[in-house]
């Protein structure tokens, strides 16, 4: 458009408008004589977010007078072109509220994939089945229970399994209330995610946390709406994503029971614990075949215990007896031996009993022979690096730090014997900053040490040895024995 003025007589839409100012940012750029400005640098300079920026330069939302004011000045443009892109912009927000409503909307439809398997779960679901009936206010269920239970899974399979009873759309957030990094999603943020998706632009939303949530309540106001809110930190978090109305639903998963929403807000606890035995059998049949688990019963009652009946375990083990193609026998033996090297007291253990099965399977001595020439060492890395990967994304999840620590570093003594020295660190420093956040000095010293192993191979023997040495003050201040192997590596006395 070289420098002539901007003509908004024509504007008519909020893309004619966002043409007109990518226009005015071009025209901004050649004037200057350098690049055109970027969403983020637009944004530090407004100070609003870099989301907003892309939202009016793209015309998916209609930017309010006064930003619309603000930004076209960073733009360069003259005072006669603020007043025509103003009018345009008032010409526009006039024709939207005349223009009459069509016949379709977005429907929101949010809900997570359906568990392949649900099993165990038949009284919990009967109460969620007459908590939807004929409702006479908001209902809120709160599932709870410890990590691994199966709380999302039951949460998200009733969802499905009722979702045509609420036309208006199915809502799901993840609070991240557990995550390992504490990085809990704030009521505002998930406000804000709650409202996009029910198509409220983002330049209607509120900066005020009250004002946000009655605007909330507002959309959702006589709407047939199932919201799930999983890993839910406490009650706090919540109330300001209640609806206002009996027409909407809430389902609320958490480690926490929830007492005071149960007692405040009126929701209907469903604590969830371990699966029964006769369930956990069940379930891993469902995974490997009843053949399967009627060659080794007793391979499977011994997974079953290690796994404290936790679904989360259970599902874990499947998939690494199923990408391994190992004897049940083989893992029972590694799970009743794994436990004890990441302090679990006992088989009772649930946490103990979930972290364990995310170290690497140690193959049996028979049948190795190549499932092709491959060594077959090589051959049980390399299928190692499938299931751990499952494994890892079930703990993420989970929220289980300690699972994941287990799982990275699985995954670098893997890769470390594939080779794959550069992957390896990379696993090992992931390992080395959850044993750090979990306090774990042990575990700290432990995958120093292997860390210092794989620099070494790696070509970077100085780096190595300042790993060897920071596991060996700790393993001495522990008192460990594997404080003498450290010294052997850094040939001291």
């Amino acid at each position: 458009m070289g420098s002539r003025a901007l003509d908004a007589a024509g504007a008519r839409t909020s893309d004619d408008l966002a043409g007109l100012l990518r226009a005015l940012r071009r025209r901004h750029a050649r004037h200057q004589g350098g690049g055109e400005l970027t969403y983020r640098q637009l944004a530090v300079r407004t100070g609003w977010s870099h989301t907003a920026i892309a939202e009016y330069l793209t015309g998916k939302t209609l930017p309010p007078t006064d930003r619309l004011d603000a930004l076209v000045r960073i733009l360069g443009a003259t005072p006669a072109e603020q007043g025509a892109l103003a009018t345009a912009r008032d010409r526009i927000a006039e024709s939207r509220r005349r223009a009459p409503r069509g016949p379709h909307r977005m429907v929101p439809r949010q809900l997570p994939a359906d568990v392949a398997t649900l099993v165990g779960r038949d009284d919990e679901l009967a109460v969620l089945d007459t908590l939807v009936a004929a409702p006479t206010a908001v209902v809120i269920a709160a599932i709870s229970g410890t990590a691994g239970v199966g709380k999302t899974a039951l949460a998200v399979h009733w969802a499905h399994r009722v979702a045509d009873r609420f036309d208006d759309g199915q809502l799901y957030v993840n609070l991240r209330g557990f995550d390992p990094l504490g990085r809990a999603l704030s009521a505002a943020k998930a406000l804000h995610c709650l409202l996009d998706a029910l198509g409220v632009p983002a330049a209607r939303v509120p900066t005020d946390l009250d004002a946000q949530a009655a605007l909330y309540r507002s959309a959702l106001a006589r709407r047939r709406i199932l919201l799930v809110l999983d890993d839910a930190r406490d009650a706090e978090q919540l109330r300001p994503l209640l609806p206002g109305t009996p027409t909407a639903m809430v389902l609320v998963t958490s480690r926490n029971q929830l007492t005071s929403l149960v007692g405040l807000d009126g929701a209907h606890p469903i604590p969830l614990g371990p699966l029964t035995r006769d369930a956990a059998f069940r379930l891993l049949t469902d995974r490997l075949g009843a053949q399967r688990m009627a060659a080794e019963p007793e391979a499977a009652e011994a997974i079953i215990t290690a796994c404290a009946r936790l679904p989360l375990a259970l599902s874990v083990v499947a998939a690494r007896v199923q990408q391994s193609g190992f004897p049940l026998a083989t893992l029972a033996t590694q799970l009743g031996t794994t436990g004890h090297r990441f302090g679990v007291p006992g088989a009772d253990d649930r946490a103990g009993g979930l972290r364990a099965v995310s170290t690497p399977l140690t193959p049996p001595t028979v049948g190795l022979a190549r499932p092709t020439g491959a060594h077959p060492a090589t051959d049980r890395y390399a299928d190692a690096l499938g299931h751990l990967e499952t494994a890892l994304d079930l703990y993420v999840r989970a929220c289980d730090v300690e699972g994941q620590a287990a799982t990275w570093d699985s995954l670098g003594f893997a890769h470390h014997h594939l080779g794959q020295y550069d992957r390896a660190v990379e696993c090992y420093e992931r390992t080395l900053a959850l044993t750090r956040e979990l306090g774990d000095r042990w575990g700290e010293a432990a995958t120093l040490s292997r860390l210092g192993d794989t620099r070494c191979a790696l070509g970077d023997p100085t780096a190595g040895r300042a790993d060897w040495q920071r596991a060996l003050d700790i393993f001495t201040a522990l008192d460990h024995p594997d404080a003498a192997t450290v010294r052997t590596r850094l040939h001291l006395p």
